[in-house]
């Protein structure tokens, strides 16, 4: 029969792995000093594999298997004279020459053990106890303790080296052998059942269905049953009988259902699971944070985390504690009063992970794991307006692989996405054909919209819950909720990728700038960059051509931020390549404007003013491009303005450009500067402007560093730092 009413025969093709488990006793039958103790929940072949092991080695050594539950509710001496008589029974005495040894009371089991072994030839004796957990707590502690008498004695009393003592059990058998005051603790080697692998499933798939010519499609009821079951010994036999029937017409749905009625009619553990639960308040609030999400080192040493593995409620996935399969998952919170509760408290959890993402994608599962997990529904996907992409694309999945999720997408024009507030069914929405087919692949009830002022950053499409349940107004509520802390941790997120984005830019642009301004004979010059954003469109450089040619730079792209510093690094990198010690001014920027028109955008423009210096003659030939003139401030107080040279860069290529000169005398004082200098406003909204420049200069006596931070200090004094533009200032003096 494929599904097993009690232990497996131990020659069955329905018992398969515990390979490693069998090797581990196996070992204990040559340790003269161990208690073996086989831990495991119920319905995990504790019995099965006590009996294997016997079939495995019952030729070599003489061995006895007790079934405890015989004896049920036994009083102290009831439990050793039943022993005893088991014992005697099965290993029987190997030698005439003295009477069978009798026991009838607990304190006459110890010297029976001993009389025992005198009469037996075989070098060890094994005794299993199966079922501890149907003795009274006393009984159960009696037999422990003396169990750990054989063990202490059994360098005095010789005999007692002989016995090797197998046990077995679920919860009972954790305070025996390795809780805190366990009587055993320290004589005791212990093996934990856990569940079966994938491969070992299919194993039992194939003994059993193989010879129906099923073979072809055991890969396929393999892969349901581990989703349901996840390697239950038990539950992967139950239901697997149901589904062999109905092979070729298996659904979620109809396995879902199968699952609801097992549940109700043949699983015996659950009533156990839930009378130990609530009988154990501590166990069961680590149990409901475990449900809630809550991360929770698996760690046996922690007693409440052994206890809830042991009766079968969690296990362990890569160091941390989850609920053992999907079964007991919707059982627990679907068939007894452990509904999920404490909503707030899981929106706390979530809001603390949200903290930790570091990307959208990590994000959106967190929160779709989340919903999944809570709800308890068929599928949770996340979609997420891209950056650069207008539609919104499978950014997370719980339920329903991710792969099948991305081929789904929703245009910004569809109606899911138009004035819903809060979750909805698109079932009472006009949708369009693709929306609908959408929505049936992902078996969506409700849609939940991740918004944040007024904007729609994404939508959750939540599947449907099983049979036939309908969401109730405060699962929606939470929903709706969570999408909240979605969106705001969305916003977040992009924030924080935008900021660094523009730290990395401010770096890289700040490392273009000259980091020392080369000087000359005779003159002195100094420059400062304060952008209004992170990064800024102006820039400023001074090229050495030679000890006698100097060229000074000054430009600024229309716009602000990272577009217009990567439209700056890349005029900068082009003036470096086309400058030269040779190259006039006016034929530099003649093929600047050229190439800035094939590489900007048509509504956008530089503008750009270019000297060379001749320091032997003192002489500066320049040219304009559209920027503001640079004021030069002679010794006398007369002022001149660069004005010669021709448009601004980029929207008219092939333009011509006229090239001025001046001569320079001691004295002079020269300033370039960008807009953000004299379009910068106070609190009632004036602009400083350019007289207020041009006396700022011509009252300024000092070296260019000094004129420079005069300047500069002005402007940022006059706008109080409230800088609506980049402000930046080339200075050079003649001494």
């Amino acid at each position: 029969m494929f599904v097993t009413e009690g232990p497996v025969d131990p020659e069955s093709s329905l018992f398969v792995g515990r390979t490693h488990e069998l090797a581990a006793m196996g070992r204990w039958l040559h340790t003269v000093n161990c208690v073996g103790a086989v831990l495991g929940a119920r319905q995990t072949g504790k019995t099965s594999l006590l009996l294997k092991f016997r079939h495995m080695f019952r030729n070599q050594y003489p061995f006895t298997y007790i079934d405890l539950q015989a004896i049920e509710g036994a009083s102290v001496d009831e439990c050793f004279t039943y022993l005893a008589e088991e014992v005697l029974s099965q290993i029987g005495s190997g030698a005439a020459a003295e009477p069978a040894p009798q026991c009838t009371d607990a304190k006459g089991f110890l010297p029976f053990l001993q009389k025992l072994a005198r009469t037996t030839k075989a070098l060890r004796l094994v005794i299993a106890l199966d079922e501890l957990g149907a003795l009274p707590p006393p009984t159960a502690l009696k037999l422990a303790s003396t169990i750990r008498s054989v063990f202490t004695n059994r360098l005095v009393k010789t005999e007692y080296a002989r016995y090797v003592f197998v046990l077995a059990g679920a919860t009972d058998m954790f305070d025996l052998t390795s809780g805190r005051n366990s009587p055993l603790r320290n004589v005791t080697e212990t093996i934990y059942l856990g569940d079966l692998a994938p491969h070992e499933t299919q194993q039992l798939l194939h003994a059993e269905l193989g010879c129906e010519g099923l073979i072809h499609q055991l890969p396929d009821l393999n892969q349901r049953l581990h989703t349901w079951t996840d390697g239950h010994p038990y539950w992967t036999q139950l239901l697997a009988s149901v589904l062999r029937d109905s092979l070729k017409t298996q659904t979620d749905e109809s396995v879902n259902r199968a699952v609801e009625c097992l549940l109700r009619t043949e699983d015996k553990n659950l009533p156990y699971v839930f009378q130990f639960l609530r009988a154990n308040h501590d166990l069961l609030r680590t149990f409901e944070a475990v449900l809630e999400g809550v991360p929770l080192p698996f760690r046996r040493s922690n007693s409440d985390v052994a206890k809830l593995e042991l009766i079968g409620v969690l296990k362990d996935r890569d160091g941390q504690c989850v609920v053992r399969n999907r079964i007991y998952r919707q059982a627990v919170e679907t068939h007894q009063p452990l509904a999920i509760r404490f909503l707030s408290a899981r929106l706390s959890f979530l809001g603390r992970q949200l903290l930790s993402a570091v990307n959208v994608q990590t994000l959106s599962q967190l929160v779709a794991t989340h919903v999944h997990s809570a709800l308890q529904n068929r599928a949770v996907v996340l979609f997420v307006q891209g950056l650069r992409d207008a539609a919104f694309s499978a950014a997370a999945a719980a339920g329903i692989p991710l792969e099948i999720a991305r081929e789904v997408t929703f245009a910004p024009g569809s109606a899911l996405l138009a004035g819903h507030e809060s979750a909805f069914s698109p079932l009472e929405q006009a949708l369009s054909d693709t929306d609908r087919r959408c929505l049936d692949c992902l078996k969506t009830e409700l849609i939940v919209p991740i918004r944040l002022r007024g904007k729609t950053l994404g939508l959750m499409s939540v599947g449907h819950k099983g049979l036939g349940e309908t969401y109730a107004p405060t699962e929606i509520e939470y929903l709706s909720a969570v999408a909240d802390h979605a969106a705001a941790g969305i916003e977040r997120v992009r924030l924080r990728v935008v900021e660094e984005d523009l730290e990395r830019a401010y770096s890289l642009q700040a490392g273009l700038l000259p980091a020392e301004l080369p000087q000359v004979t005779g003159y002195q010059i100094s420059g400062s960059w304060h952008p209004a954003l992170t990064v800024s469109g102006d820039y400023y450089d001074v090229i050495q051509f030679s000890e006698e040619r100097l060229g000074l730079c000054i430009g600024d792209v229309a716009g602000k931020g990272l577009p217009a510093a990567l439209l700056m690094s890349g005029l900068q990198a082009r003036v470096r390549a086309i400058g030269s010690e040779d190259t006039p001014p006016d034929v530099l920027c003649r093929q600047l404007n050229n190439l800035t028109a094939k590489n900007i955008e048509r509504s956008k423009f530089i503008t750009f003013f270019y000297g060379l210096l001749h320091t032997r003659d003192h002489t500066l030939n320049y040219c304009n491009a559209g920027h503001n003139p640079p004021i030069l401030v002679r010794e006398s107080g007369d002022v001149l303005r660069l004005e010669a040279g021709g448009a601004v860069l980029g929207p008219l290529p092939g333009s011509t450009y006229e090239q001025g000169m001046v001569e320079l005398i001691p004295g002079d004082r020269l300033l370039l500067f960008t807009d953000g200098v004299t379009e910068a406003r106070d609190a009632s909204d004036d602009e400083f402007g350019e007289d207020r420049l041009i006396d700022l200069v011509a009252r300024s006596r000092g070296s260019a560093a000094e004129i420079q931070q005069t300047v500069t200090e002005a402007v940022i004094a006059f706008s109080r730092g409230n800088l609506h533009d980049d402000v930046t200032v080339l200075t050079m003096t003649r001494s």
